[in-house]
C-alpha cells in the first residue's frame, strides 16, 4: 500500500467546475472553524487499519481520506483527491457515520471520501464541539 499525503491551499481550491465548464455556485462554507485538530498520524494509521492496509489513499490537509486508483504519481493522486472531495464539496455531502471496532466513528461519503473522527479526541473537545451544534457541519437549505 502506498499513502500519500497531500496539502491543499485551502478548501476553495477544492471547488471546480463539473464536466462541460457549466458555472456551479459555491456550498457555503463553515462558520466555526474548531480550535483544535486530529493527529495525521494516527489518521493514516486508522484509515490504514480499516482498509487493511491493502489501498492506496491521500490524505488532505485537515484529515480527509480519499482512496486512490493503485500505483498513481504523486501527482495524479493528488489530483484525483481534489477531484473527488471536489465532487463531494460542490455537490451534496451525503455522510454516513460508522462505529467502528475501535470507538472511532468513519465517516463516509457518497464518492471514496472518508474522515476518521478519532474518540479519544472528540472526547477531549466534546464541550466545544456541543457549544457549536451544526455550525461546522450542515448547509443551510434554500
Amino acid at each position: 500500500m502506498n499513502r500519500r499525503q497531500v496539502l491543499t491551499g485551502g478548501l476553495s481550491s477544492l471547488v471546480v467546475s463539473p464536466a462541460g465548464g457549466a458555472e456551479v455556485s459555491k456550498p457555503q462554507v463553515p462558520k466555526w472553524r474548531p480550535s483544535f485538530s486530529q493527529p495525521i498520524d494516527r489518521i493514516e494509521e486508522r484509515f490504514g487499519y480499516y482498509f487493511d492496509r491493502g489501498r492506496d489513499f491521500a490524505i488532505l490537509e485537515n484529515g480527509t481520506c480519499v482512496l486512490t486508483e493503485a500505483g498513481l504519481s504523486d501527482e495524479a493522486a493528488a489530483m484525483a483527491a481534489i477531484q473527488t472531495l471536489a465532487m463531494i464539496y460542490n455537490y451534496h455531502p451525503d455522510m454516513k457515520p460508522s462505529d467502528m471496532d475501535d470507538g472511532n466513528v468513519l465517516v463516509s461519503y457518497n464518492h471514496p471520501a472518508f474522515n476518521v473522527v478519532l474518540s479519544d479526541v472528540a472526547n477531549a473537545h466534546w464541550q466545544e464541539i456541543e457549544a457549536r451544534p451544526r455550525m461546522g457541519w450542515l448547509r443551510a437549505r434554500c
